[in-house]
């Protein structure tokens, strides 16, 4: 799950982001673990199937303001699925590989494939559109 609040709508959009973000890390890391790449992170975080490492991300995820940037290193890896969580509204750029981008401003003419606390899941597929945050 990498997070990014460089250019967030509004407040309320990342705080639903915020939300979205950590709901999906506990139902992932208790389905096969995983991790975060929060704003201003060089690396990942890992959270494991028993929530190792999970209150000490969660109370990061409190801290999170916007406007910090988010590392564009995360790429997906072998079996590894990005789930891009973003509050961004506007601007959109060809997505480098398959993503699910996450947030509460749907992108026009992708499928929604799932929702999540005011947050829509979209699977892009390396060609799609996903929101600019340059």
């Amino acid at each position: 799950v990498v997070l990014d609040a460089r250019l967030p709508a509004c407040e309320e959009s990342l705080d639903h982001a915020l939300s979205a973000a950590a709901s999906l890390c506990v139902h992932l890391a208790r389905t096969c673990g995983c991790e975060l790449l929060l704003p201003g992170e060089a690396r990942p975080r890992t959270i494991g199937r028993a929530l190792e490492g999970w209150p000490a991300l969660h109370a990061r995820l409190a801290l999170v303001r916007a406007g910090t940037p988010t590392a564009s290193a995360a790429r997906a890896r072998g079996d590894r699925t990005v789930v891009y969580v973003t509050a961004a509204a506007a601007g959109a750029r060809a997505a480098a590989y398959p993503c699910w981008r996450v947030g509460p401003h749907p992108l026009a003419g992708v499928v929604v494939g799932f929702d999540v606390a005011g947050c829509a899941g979209q699977l892009l597929d390396g060609g799609a559109l996903t929101a600019a945050a340059a």
